[in-house]
């Protein structure tokens, strides 16, 4: 109890000052503040749109209940966020000890790795992002069930043991996809780390698998649907893919041992070159030599590390890439438990007392201070993004992002320049196009904002964003049958929320008899909200919530529209 106490009170003290951190502007707007349902607390309707949702290609409900649920206890705050967040970080360390515990018997082996686990600064993105809710979340049953199943081998006759774990299975499974991994988990459990006498025979095994297989499979068709859905899977080479794999796998590696240049995004890079191949299989080779070559009581930890580090990081390891990332520290906090494991039986046969505890003294004091180092990292989307740029060099993603955080900041000419950074690294990036050509606009500058647009357009004639901000410009200066023309181009391309919502506010405000179609207005409206019921603006929700007008022949769409449309 005093370990854990310690663990405890040592962990919430490093992460306190998450709770002054603020909103990001990568991907905190879709799961919090930029959500209509989240906004609005824990409730029926919301549980019910949490359940359906396939919002950013994931599907993940109790992750959004508990977003609600933070809501309706603290409002709409970061702090509320990021406390749970560390909560839920400090139930996943207790739960690691008492999962080391049951299998090494050891207290002293079971609070080191439940240490390194609390203070690795690979998992800071994990507890500092609040977007990453999710991976603690599913990380917190996963260990549930873990620790549920060790039981169940230990005592098959109490089923309770082994029912708790199903259950725990299906709420990570409900929390986050990549909890199609515990079947594979608990088999490695069984064959590497449980003592003989206490193992699954095949056919008990089996039996055993056979509802977590259920709730794996079932989990993975979901989440990849909603993945393919939401247009996020890329589509790359199968070499890329290779080449991209062992890259971040050897980087993994790296941050475990040595964790230097931590940061938010590992951008996947255009193309590999064959030097850097070459010597990536390079480093491979001495790796796997460096295995093979160990001997004694090292090797079976080694090799439950591994087998544990590899089934926990296939599903997100880029065979099917989503997303603008090779790797990401997010996909390590469950993934290196086994090697931390591996490490911390390593140092215990360290045969003098003094020296085996000078060298966990050693790697805690580096553990605290390089976590407490990289926090900061996290405060704000300019801090984030400027650690990007800093430790993984010029980034377009990187760019815009820190152009759009200074353009809601008010620091135009700032943001002009991030943007057009952007611009170089990312050729034809027709977000930072748009971003540009709106940061122009606040600025009162027509001439440039119409040129960036019209630049972009030309980069990427078929960009929704360019569309609708060159229809924004066109309604604007009262072109409102211009401005119709580029929303419905934009809708015809994306039939996106966004466009239909502009089409909706476009139709219903125009003094235009030749564009004003309220009835069709509302319907457009409508199917925004059907698109994106969590994130559409007030305005159309509201317009969405009116009757449709009887037919008029005065308020209705004009041969212009109806010829255009066709």
């Amino acid at each position: 109890m005093v370990i854990q106490t310690v663990l405890v009170l040592a962990t919430l003290v490093l992460y306190a000052p998450t709770t002054g951190f603020s909103f990001l502007n990568w991907d905190d707007q879709v799961f919090t503040v930029g959500n209509r349902y989240v906004a609005g607390g824990l409730t029926w309707e919301g549980i019910k749109w949490g359940l359906g949702t396939g919002l950013n290609g994931m599907w993940h409900p109790l992750t959004w209940m508990s977003f609600m649920l933070d809501v309706s206890i603290g409002g709409m705050n970061p702090a509320t966020f990021h406390m749970t967040n560390i909560w839920l970080h400090l139930f996943n360390v207790v739960l690691v000890f008492r999962i080391g515990d049951k299998l090494f018997h050891s207290l002293e082996v079971a609070g080191s790795i439940a240490a390194v686990f609390a203070w690795h600064p690979v998992n800071v993105e994990t507890v500092a992002w609040i977007a990453e809710r999710k991976g603690l979340l599913s990380a917190f049953f996963t260990f549930l069930a873990l620790s549920r199943y060790i039981d169940h081998l230990r005592a098959p006759a109490r089923s309770s043991a082994y029912l708790l774990a199903v259950v725990w299975h299906l709420c990570a499974t409900l929390s986050k996809g990549s909890a199609v991994v515990v079947p594979g988990l608990l088999l490695i459990l069984n064959f590497l780390a449980i003592p003989a006498d206490h193992r699954r025979g095949p056919r008990g095994l089996l039996l055993d698998l056979a509802p977590f297989l259920a709730i794996a499979g079932a989990g993975a068709t979901v989440t990849f649907g909603t993945e393919a859905a939401a247009n996020a899977v890329a589509h790359l080479s199968w070499d890329f893919r290779a080449a991209s794999i062992l890259a971040a796998c050897l980087r993994y590696l790296g941050h475990l041992v040595f964790p230097a240049d931590l940061a938010g995004l590992y951008a996947r890079p255009t193309f590999w070159e064959p030097s850097e191949v070459a010597w990536l299989l390079a480093i491979a080779g001495l790796v796997v030599l460096g295995i093979f070559s160990l001997r004694g009581g090292l090797r079976p930890p080694l090799l439950l590390g591994l087998a544990w580090f590899g089934t926990c990081i296939l599903p997100v390891s880029g065979i099917a890439p989503f997303g603008p990332h090779y790797m990401a520290d997010r996909y390590a906090y469950v993934s290196f438990l086994g090697l931390m494991a591996c490490g911390v039986l390593a140092v215990a046969q360290i045969p003098h007392l003094g020296v085996r505890r000078l060298v966990k003294g050693m790697v805690a004091a580096f553990l605290i201070a390089s976590t407490a180092g990289y926090l900061p990292a996290w405060r704000n989307s300019e801090t984030l993004w400027s650690n990007v740029l800093a430790t993984q060099g010029p980034n377009g993603i990187a760019w815009n992002n820190y152009g759009r955080y200074l353009m809601s900041e008010g620091r135009l000419r700032e943001a002009a320049k991030a943007l057009r950074a952007s611009l170089v690294e990312w050729v034809g990036n027709d977000l930072a196009y748009a971003n540009l050509s709106l940061v122009y606009a606040k600025l009162g500058e027509p001439r440039l904002e119409q040129a960036y647009a019209q630049l972009g357009l030309e980069a990427q004639p078929w960009s929704e964003p360019l569309l609708i901000r060159l229809g924004d410009m066109h309604r604007r200066r009262m072109q409102h049958r211009e401005a119709y023309m580029r929303y419905y181009e934009a809708f015809r391309l994306e039939r996106s929320s966004r466009a239909a919502g502009a089409l909706a506010l476009l139709l219903y405000t125009s003094p235009e008899p030749a564009v004003r179609d309220r009835r069709e207005a509302i319907r457009m409206a409508r199917l925004a909200l059907k698109l994106d019921e969590a994130g559409v603006d007030d305005l159309v929700a509201r317009l969405a919530a009116k009757p449709e007008p009887h037919y008029n022949r005065n308020d209705s769409t004009n041969a212009f529209i109806v010829l255009y449309a066709r």
